[in-house]
């Protein structure tokens, strides 16, 4: 799908949703995240050779973040178009490079404390999609400029939340930025974009919306995400201010869930008591992926003292203060 003149999207099916991917198509050729392991070969190849290119284009390679959906591509990608340079932010290259670490320190990071984490068949799916091994080529700070013809280039930003080491890519002469997960609205939707499948998956607040603000203040007419279709115009400023609205009201409604039990509330307590008033995602199956906006958001209240962490079999769990 051509979005602008040069600019496509390419999308990659999985479950439920999809995924997309971007090409930015000047005299350099640049692959905004490499999707599942299939992505290059059965999506973004027979795409390029759709428009008369191939893989042998491809110049850049630039991985948004740490998750198995946005860089599972990117060993065959370095099999089939190993002049394409890799690139990731320096603070996500460790996950991105292994995919044990990824498991490990990103989707089971809450399980000694809270005992949430992803299931063995989920682990197994995510290395089957999600190839390691893969060095990045090039680490990013967030600050960069990919040229991509003379009168063409992008502006590489850091836009932390989602994970530590979140990139998107601005093109001031289109006045677009393609995001990845950066922003996530009140949830991810399904293919088609009309039903919310899974929380907003942010974790570190203060970043998350630094980086919405931050995001708002460029001139966007064109919005690509990993997940959502395009966004033009008002739909960009609602999608943004959306956000920033939503997590508002969770913060507001896990305090207010707080100060209202009765006893202390783990953070699976936390999420079934308020996902079914604040989310329109499936509460019980998106438990794990909760864990991610709803921790974020309990550290934040914690920090301005607002509620106090104890003990509960054997969990942490949290009071009003």
């Amino acid at each position: 799908m051509e979005i602008l003149p040069n600019i496509h999207r390419v999308s990659t099916p999985m479950g439920e949703r999809v995924v997309h991917q971007y090409l930015f198509v000047g005299e350099k050729v640049l692959l905004f995240d490499t999707g599942l392991d299939s992505s290059i070969e059965t999506v973004v190849s027979p795409y390029l050779k759709s428009i008369g290119l191939d893989l042998g284009r491809l110049h850049y390679a630039l991985v948004s973040h740490a998750d198995g959906d946005h860089l599972g591509g990117n060993q065959a990608l370095k099999r089939l178009a190993p002049q394409a340079l890799l690139m990731a932010h320096n603070l996500d290259v460790p996950l991105i490079e292994d995919v044990e670490r990824l498991i490990e320190e990103r989707y089971n990071q809450f399980y000694l404390n809270h005992g949430l984490g992803i299931s063995p068949e989920a682990a197994d799916w995510v290395r089957r999609f999600c190839k390691s091994g893969v060095p990045i080529d090039i680490g990013l700070e967030g600050g960069e400029t990919l040229r991509l013809q003379l009168d063409w280039e992008l502006k590489v930003l850091h836009v932390p939340g989602h994970t530590y080491g979140h990139l998107c890519v601005y093109d001031a002469k289109n006045r677009l930025a393609a995001i990845g997960d950066a922003v996530l609205g009140e949830g991810v939707p399904d293919a088609e974009g009309q039903r919310i499948t899974l929380p907003p998956t942010y974790l570190y607040v203060d970043t998350y919306l630094s980086s919405i603000k931050a995001l708002l203040n460029l001139p966007i007419e064109t919005l690509l995400t990993g997940h959502f279709p395009v966004m033009r115009g008002k739909q960009v400023t609602e999608f943004l201010y959306g956000s920033l609205f939503f997590a508002q009201r969770l913060e507001e409604g896990i305090l207010q869930t707080i100060r209202e039990a009765r006893s202390t509330l783990t953070l699976k307590e936390i999420i079934l008591t308020l996902s079914s008033r604040i989310g329109n995602w499936p509460a019980e199956s998106c438990v794990g992926d909760a864990t991610f906006p709803f921790s974020g958001h309990l550290q934040r209240l914690e920090n301005f003292g607002l509620i106090r962490q104890e003990r509960k079999d054997n969990l942490v769990a949290w009071k009003a203060a």
